[in-house]
């Protein structure tokens, strides 16, 4: 049972109570406070700490936010993508311990948490340009996280982020390109980079993400290149390029048309003559994008954006995003007709909901238009002048 004892100071009474070990440190902690006012005042403050304590709300560590931070990211950085650990080891020691990571954790407040989202959307933390709700809302996550381990780990009593408010971000519309810009670009890499048409031509059937695209290898197809088995993706992490499972972690079969089929064997042809050569053989197993004349290494994710980005500044297609070819798979199917579960299936959603939730305008769209093919289907009605109404 905590214990606690007054000790008279002038006209005040420190008030110290026993807060138990420190988690870290092993030490004994103790929770101070003075009261300048009657004993019988310091004695009820005295009370409520001692509740504190047996209550579970004390804060029982004396580390700051950043050492809370190091073995939150310790203790769960193996179980995420190398993606999202370089991301959260970015936030981390580029934003959040600057700002923050000196404050003890039994100092730190909402408000503090409130005041630092402010911060960052004016900008404090982008070099003078303010940041996007959503990059903020990123900050967010990994504060609550990690305070939410501390809360588990009993560091502290309560998570300050519970009640903090991230800004809010407005969902944005996918704005897929038109089959117009499609095709300009298609036309533009087939003439000038015929690889990275193959790249382009892939991706707006497969409706794949960039680093799927950049794991796929010739022993992913099947039966003349007109099935593909999407198991791998590319990714760069803190140790460079690594090759991991898909982002749902499970394989998934998608079909390719006739056109994209014989436009891969193309492809496969040319890299095993590019291969010969260079005086050495396609690898069994080899990256259907490489820059080795033996197919071994794969593409980086972010050097296919630098190329895309490229191609379409010299197309004045600024608006237009790699990520976009996505979005032109999943609204073209859905205004075709095709079922949610079926374009969630080709695009790796692990659940059609998510199809649903982000493509649920173009999914109304594609509703109106069944309204319209029902009614046509019905037979038509008779004008109230040609309907015997029984009147003269």
């Amino acid at each position: 049972m905590a214990r606690g004892y007054l000790t008279k100071r002038g006209d005040s009474w420190r008030v110290v109570v026993d807060a138990g070990t420190d988690p870290i440190t092993g030490k004994r902690r103790q929770l101070t406070k003075t009261v300048r006012g009657t004993k019988r005042e310091a004695e009820a403050v005295k009370a409520a700490m001692l509740t504190q304590v047996a209550e579970g709300r004390a804060v029982r560590t004396g580390a700051t936010l950043g050492e809370l931070l190091e073995a939150w990211y310790v203790a769960n950085s193996a179980e995420w993508s190398p993606r999202t650990a370089l991301e959260n080891r970015r936030i981390i020691n580029a934003v959040i311990v600057p700002a923050l990571g000196s404050r003890k954790l039994a100092k730190l407040r909402t408000a503090d948490i409130d005041a630092f989202y402010g911060r960052a959307r004016a900008g404090e933390f982008g070099g003078g340009k303010p940041l996007a709700a959503s990059t903020v809302r990123k900050y967010h996550a990994v504060l609550r996280s990690s305070l939410q381990q501390g809360v588990r780990w009993e560091w502290l009593a309560v998570n300050p982020v519970a009640l903090a408010q991230p800004p809010r971000g407005k969902r944005k519309e996918p704005t897929p390109p038109t089959p117009e810009e499609l095709s300009k670009l298609l036309g533009r890499s087939e003439a000038e980079e015929p690889d990275f048409y193959v790249y382009l031509r892939v991706a707006a059937c497969l409706g794949a993400r960039r680093g799927e695209m950049c794991g796929l290898r010739w022993t992913d197809f099947r039966d003349e290149f007109t099935v593909v088995e999407l198991q791998t993706a590319v990714v760069i992490s803190s140790e460079g390029v690594v090759v991991k499972e898909t982002k749902t972690d499970r394989l998934r079969r998608v079909a390719i048309d006739a056109s994209t089929a014989d436009v891969l064997a193309s492809h496969r042809s040319a890299m095993e003559e590019r291969a010969r050569v260079c005086g050495v053989a396609l690898a069994r197993d080899a990256f259907l994008f490489s820059y080795e004349a033996d197919g071994s290494k794969p593409w980086r994710p972010d050097s296919v954006t630098r190329r895309f980005n490229s191609l379409r500044d010299g197309l004045d297609l600024g608006h237009v995003r790699l990520h976009d070819l996505r979005h032109y798979v999943a609204t073209r199917l859905i205004a075709n007709g095709v079922d949610i579960r079926t374009v969630a299936t080709r695009l790796g959603h692990a659940s059609p909901t998510t199809t649903l939730n982000t493509y649920s305008h173009f999914v109304t769209e594609a509703d109106r238009d069944a309204a319209e093919l029902l009614a046509g289907l019905l037979p038509v009605g008779l004008s109230a002048t040609e309907s015997d109404t029984g009147d003269d």
